[in-house]
């Protein structure tokens, strides 16, 4: 009965950690993102906007800085970079793959903010434009919706903005002030180098609920296209690339997953136990994640030393045969999969022997941690 309960103690432990191994990797589980998030569909989304542009030039949708480094741009006449308020920090890798975008020919920036975050891409970029964020102009009964006028090459259009922040020149390109609420400005354009920067207090501008209306008199899809003509000119051939690296995630209603996937797919999302482990993880900051799948694996390390201690205390080396100690089962499930995975098997020849040692053993499970393929063969198994 011990022993019973000793091996269903150790697949569990096996188990959860597969299931935290393949929580922490990208993947389809019915997660969306939230915010001004080019893949958030609901109101507050950017997805209308994404359409929009679309009808412009090619779109490409960032969920990675470090992997749009190869995104090949100088095949196009303007490429424009958009940030609509971001809502996490940009790692330092993300600023200089950025940088180094901007620092292509015909590539231009254009930061739709309230909040603090898009002062890190001004700054990376060298603008001489800030944010002044969260400090919110009020309107009547310091309401957070407030009108103002939008003033570019001669057009005037007037807007609604809510949560909109005063930006602030510091001096040293040549900008002019193109926005205005109250007496503050709220939107500036700056030429450097041949290179253009448009910045506005407020990414409710760009947002579905503003958006969504198709009239070409909607004033907020005239300022989109009056600010790409303004900075593409006369150019045929425009790419677009619009930031989704830095908002939190949500998970999709049942019915938004029925829409997407299908009923059947839905389903199978819908109560899969990994969605919601990658939702938490996801929405934890990145050292708490760590600290969780450290803690996880430490706990199988320790359980597996406390099981198992006193029989390879009792004079057996490290190339004990495992199936002597290991459950049986457990080890030929490792043994199985490893050996029908070319990659594990030749990673790891020592599966092929018909006596596994300790060692032999650890190697694959390193190989689990490093190849999502092989937890999802090894999850199936169990």
């Amino acid at each position: 009965m011990q022993k019973r309960l000793s091996f269903a103690l150790l697949l569990l432990a096996i188990i959860v950690v597969v299931l935290v191994l393949e929580a922490l990797e990208p993947g389809d589980y019915g997660i969306t993102y939230s915010g001004a998030s080019p893949l958030n569909t609901l109101w507050d989304g950017t997805s209308v906007f994404v359409h929009v542009l679309s009808q412009e030039g090619d779109v490409v949708i960032v969920k990675d800085w470090s992997q749009a480094k190869n995104i090949e741009v100088n095949g196009y006449g303007c490429t424009l970079l958009f940030f609509i308020s971001p809502e996490k920090s940009y790692s330092s890798r993300d600023l200089s793959t950025i940088r180094d975008i901007f620092g292509k020919r015909n590539v231009a920036v254009i930061v739709l903010d309230e909040g603090d975050y898009g002062n890190q891409i001004l700054k990376a970029i060298g603008a001489p434009v800030k944010i002044q964020a969260f400090r919110y102009i009020g309107g009547l009964s310091n309401s957070s919706i407030v009108y103002g006028y939008v003033n570019i090459s001669s057009k005037v259009i007037y807007l609604a903005y809510a949560f909109v922040s005063p930006v602030v020149l510091q001096g040293g390109s040549e900008c002019y002030e193109i926005a205005h609420v109250q007496n503050y400005t709220v939107g500036v354009l700056c030429r450097a180098n041949g290179k253009s920067i448009i910045v506005f207090g407020d990414g409710s501008i760009a947002i579905n609920a503003a958006l969504q209306d198709p009239n070409p008199l909607n004033p907020y899809r005239q300022l989109l296209a009056l600010l790409i003509n303004v900075v593409c000119k006369n150019s045929s051939s425009r790419l677009f690339l619009v930031d989704a690296s830095s908002y939190g995630t949500r998970l999709m209603t049942l019915e938004e997953l029925t829409s997407v996937y299908g009923l059947q797919k839905a389903l199978s999302l819908y109560i899969n136990p990994v969605r919601y482990l990658h939702y938490t993880f996801y929405s934890l900051p990145e050292s708490i994640t760590s600290i969780v799948f450290s803690i996880t694996c430490f706990a199988l390390a320790l359980f597996l030393v406390m099981r198992y201690a006193k029989k390879f205390s009792k004079g057996a080396s490290s190339r004990r045969i495992v199936e002597e100690v290991l459950p049986k089962t457990l080890v030929e499930v490792l043994k199985n999969i490893c050996l029908e995975d070319f990659a594990c098997r030749r990673t790891i020849p020592c599966i092929s022997k018909t006596k596994l040692s300790y060692d032999c053993i650890k190697k694959v499970i390193k190989f689990a941690e490093e190849n999502k393929q092989f937890r999802k063969e090894l999850l199936s198994a169990f």
